[in-house]
């Protein structure tokens, strides 16, 4: 153990001792020194005071990382380098364009050219030109051209003033370099467009050799200029501007990895970025590439910054361009208002496709987007916190109605947004809530360890009861949720805290544990006690007992157990020589429970996997092949009773996403998700379900509960001796004798209006939706009078 290891190290050991000390001191001088102030137990009343805001900093951080100043440096280091290689490819793509412009220049051909020719009108437009504009929008320009006025409300204090003069000079060239690049594309295109629309090698090379020799000027250019006099100033420029990206990469210090180099890190955190590449500049890229139209709240003692999408914003930027409009204001139209992830700003909109999913998954539908900043997110002011985020998007959703005139308003929250989303559950008109949690300490528990359940709680004392916030929304609304959530585990998940309130009546979903003799035969691998009184099943419609989904989660371990050890014997038997089969036997078979040898038994070959129920993250695709969940060649090989009831069992569809093989290699509290959600979410009728669009239905190795019932019945009729050497399979047969009746009698009156709807991912934790994903959502959308197109509510606004 360490302390051996100390002993056998005495030089360790003195530094150890000596570095103990000096943390001993460093605590307890100031403390001396305050005693004489506030007396010795007063000392003892600011050290605890000091402990519990250490630790309401630690939670801060952990749940609302966004507000801190050295999270929003490390976004804006990430969008430099994110920027810059958008930079190099755009330089390569147009390079190689521009070679294919020139007469006798690079061999090519007419295909390749067409597609070199439509990345360059695609980086034109959404890399070079956003750039540009988003430099006009922060004022570096001195032009003033009504294409691009600038908003210098988007840096506060004006960036060109805060920058030091060298980072102001690359920031005006970049500017004139996108400027040059634009206008040099915008010049050699029409010559492009013919080139492009060559169908043949022959009448490429004829028209490459026409248009671009020294002779032939382009059209439209004063004075006449050939296509290799442009493209020679155009490769000057490219150069000019891939001389420029490693300025705009935010530099790394060295020392960041450790200690010493946080506190470093906190403090250059604290100055303002001397770089054009910051928060401004990707507020203002939002600006530009989304048309938007930045607002602030100013509310008592904070401000909360926030940006508005047009539902249109493509038609809108392109009358922005021609100058035919430059009105950015909020519109009177149905809006949705997006609750970002923990660490999310709306300033990350541009980062990546991923990023601005959203925005444009609801601009088509003809709706007007509004992003925003929590408190202490980008320009946003104050403390963030589940009470005062609450009291912001109520205050922005009374802005939109009464002061913007706003009809229709919903609200889509992801991750931790979804409880934002839900605090406005009487004043919005659809409430979507995406892979979000019961409580923030039901996900805590099995993200970092049961303890901080209770910690979190005595630390900052938020009420994070995402479930009745839920449950009070008289609007239409719809759970998201993904069983497999990296981050979110399920049984901590808004869907099972849903299930289990309106099934179990548990509505803290502090992590359940095994009553103690169902944990012994856990741990000691052994056949489940004897169920108790209380797991008797009474007839629908009455709840299902907490004591029966233990004893059928025990069961189905036990029965995996079985059949795992059967496979592994007769694997090895097959192999095995004619001396070692009476050896295999009674390793494998003779310490398993049977008609001969009785249920006190040790197996002795079990699946490591039979160990990871106390594991706070678990790997279902790790574990599946562990635990006989692989079924592609299920079927290839003659099987064992016992691996039949297995595979069939395993097989068995929760509707939620997730098969109840999964759900039992994970371990009790994932077994009991998968039971609460069945009865709740199936029997209610409210599980999304659009054809094609379910990849668990579709596998065939996939059986529906009812199926499966009477498939488990069959078997054991079949297979007598089965339920004498696995008495265990009796219970789950009729604890799915009892699942089914229940799903076949749909409860859509009781608990319709209470759950809304239900989308099952398979996505992860804050990933895109999977184009089947989309279209379920969009199924409830459409069902609520949500869905039109942007062109429709362009006509309704005229």
């Amino acid at each position: 153990g360490p302390l051996f290891h100390l002993a056998a190290n005495p030089k360790l050991a003195g530094i150890t001792v000596l570095l103990l000390y000096v943390l001993f001191l460093v605590i307890w001088a100031p403390l001396y020194l305050v005693s004489f102030i506030v007396t010795e137990k007063g000392a003892y009343l600011v050290f605890i005071a000091a402990l519990m805001s250490l630790a309401y900093l630690v939670a801060l951080y952990l749940s609302f990382p966004g507000c801190f100043k050295t999270v929003q440096r490390d976004i804006e280091k990430d969008y430099s380098r994110r920027l810059a290689y958008k930079l190099e490819v755009m330089i390569v793509t147009m390079a190689a364009w521009g070679h294919d412009l020139v007469a006798n220049g690079r061999v090519s051909n007419y295909e390749q050219f067409r597609n070199v020719h439509a990345e360059v009108v695609f980086m034109r437009t959404e890399v070079a030109a956003v750039l540009r504009d988003s430099l006009r929008l922060l004022g570096f320009s001195g032009e003033r051209d009504g294409a691009c006025d600038p908003l210098t409300s988007l840096a506060d204090p004006p960036l060109p003033g805060i920058l030091s003069d060298v980072k102001a000079a690359e920031a005006r060239q970049l500017l004139r370099c996108l400027v040059c690049v634009c206008d040099a594309v915008d010049t050699l295109m029409p010559t492009a467009e013919r080139l492009a629309g060559a169908t043949t090698s022959g009448s490429f090379l004829s028209l490459q050799a026409e248009l671009c020799s020294e002779r032939q000027p382009l059209p439209g250019t004063s004075p006449a200029t050939s296509s290799k006099a442009v493209v020679e100033r155009f490769f000057s420029v490219l150069s000019e501007l891939r001389l420029l990206l490693p300025h705009l990469r935010a530099r790394n210090h060295p020392d960041e990895s450790s200690i010493l180099g946080f506190v470093h890190s906190w403090r250059r955190a604290r100055k303002p970025l001397d770089s054009c590449v910051c928060l401004a500049l990707m507020r203002a890229e939002v600006v530009a590439r989304f048309a938007g139209s930045v607002f602030s709240l100013n509310l008592p003692g904070r401000s909360i910054d926030c940006c508005a999408i047009p539902p249109n914003y493509r038609q809108t930027r392109e009358d922005v361009v021609r100058g035919q409009t430059t009105a950015r204001s909020v519109a009177a139209v149905k809006t949705v208002i997006f609750c970002n992830p923990n660490a999310g700003l709306y300033e990350c909109a541009n980062a990546s496709p991923k990023s601005s999913d959203w925005i444009q998954f609801y601009t088509e539908m003809g709706c007007q987007v509004i992003v925003w900043n929590y408190r202490g997110y980008g320009r946003s002011t104050g403390l963030p916190s589940p009470a005062s985020n609450n009291a912001d998007i109520a205050e922005l959703v009374q802005f939109l109605r009464e002061t913007c005139g706003v009809p229709r308003v919903a609200v889509h929250g992801e991750s931790i947004g979804g409880m934002v989303a839900c605090s406005a559950n009487s004043i919005v008109d659809l409430l979507i809530v995406d892979r979000t949690f019961a409580n923030l300490g039901a996900v805590a528990q099995y993200l970092v360890g049961g303890w901080t359940r209770g910690a979190l709680r005595l630390v900052t004392c938020w009420d994070t009861d995402v479930v009745q916030l839920y449950l009070n929304c008289p609007c239409y609304k719809v759970v998201c949720s993904d069983v497999s959530d990296e981050i979110i585990a399920d049984p901590g998940s808004l869907k099972t805290g849903l299930a289990a309130y309106l099934e179990l009546g548990d509505r803290a979903l502090i992590r359940p544990e095994l009553p103690l003799e169902y944990g012994l035969a856990e741990v000691a691998k052994e056949a489940p006690p004897s169920p108790p009184h209380a797991a008797a099943l009474t007839p629908p419609p009455r709840r299902v007992p907490e004591a029966a989904i233990i004893h059928f989660s025990a069961c189905l371990r036990w029965i995996a157990r079985r059949s795992k050890a059967s496979k592994r014997a007769w694997d090895n038997w097959e192999v095995a020589g004619e001396n070692e089969q009476a050896a295999l036997t009674q390793r494998y078979l003779g310490g398993l429970p049977s008609a001969a040898t009785g249920r006190d038994g040790a197996a002795g070959a079990e699946p490591k996997a039979a160990d990871q129920e106390d594991d706070e993250d678990v790997d279902h695709d790790q574990v599946a092949a562990e635990w006989g969940l692989d079924f592609s060649s299920a079927h290839n090989v003659p099987l064992e009773p016992v691996q039949q009831l297995w595979q069939l069992l395993a097989g068995v569809n929760g509707y939620c996403g997730q098969l109840l093989g999964h759900a039992t290699a994970a371990g009790y509290p994932w077994v009991r998700s998968w039971v609460c959600s069945l009865l709740i979410w199936k029997v209610s009728g409210k599980i999304t379900e659009v054809a094609g669009c379910d990849p668990i239905a579709e596998d065939p190795h996939v059986i529906d509960l009812p199926l499966a019932a009477v498939q488990v019945r069959q078997l054991l009729e079949q297979e007598p001796s089965l339920r004498e050497d696995v008495p265990e399979s009796l219970f789950v047969l009729e604890m799915l004798g009892y699942l089914a009746d229940r799903v076949q009698a749909p409860d859509n009156a009781a608990l319709g209006s209470k759950l809304g709807g239900l989308v099952p991912l398979h996505c992860g934790h804050n990933a895109a939706y999977s184009p089947e994903e989309r279209l379920l959502l969009e199924s409830h959308l459409e069902a609520a009078g949500w869905r039109t197109s942007a062109a429709d509510e362009e006509k309704s606004l005229s």
